[in-house]
């Protein structure tokens, strides 16, 4: 399988890593978070691996996954299977958004927190990145 990036993709898939690895450094710089939850980030190991969490997968489906489904799509030459991965998309950001509307997490100014196993799905399958590669690409 031959991996077709545009100039769209890759400033994006840059900017992307660009923006991560800056929070990276200032973390490990500050020792401190930034945005709505700002706390003493004092564990290195769980700043890399937050990293490569938030990284990886997005990597992984902008340059493995999706291009893989593409190349299908186009040897089928068939409407149906956009509509199949636009509809995975929309569920997943319609189930990300009812866990959040039900457990209040994710909220700005929210202590919230829950121990539901669901949340791992969500942390795995970001829905928001996946709208992004699916319109953006």
């Amino acid at each position: 399988m031959k991996i077709k990036l545009d100039k769209f993709q890759i400033s994006f898939l840059s900017i992307y890593i660009f923006f991560n690895t800056y929070a990276l450094f200032y973390l490990l710089n500050t020792h401190e978070t930034f945005g709505d939850y700002i706390r003493p980030a004092l564990n290195e190991s769980l700043i890399f691996l937050a990293y490569i969490s938030t990284i990886l997968p997005f990597v992984i489906f902008a340059l493995v996954i999706y291009p893989y489904i593409a190349n299908r799509i186009k040897n089928k030459r068939t409407i149906t299977s956009v509509d199949k991965m636009t509809k995975f998309v929309l569920f997943l950001q319609i189930s990300f958004l009812l866990f959040n509307l039900l457990t209040g997490v994710n909220t700005a100014g929210s202590d919230v927190k829950t121990s539901s196993i669901v949340k791992y799905i969500f942390i795995i399958m970001p829905p928001d990145i996946f709208f992004f590669i699916l319109y953006g690409y």
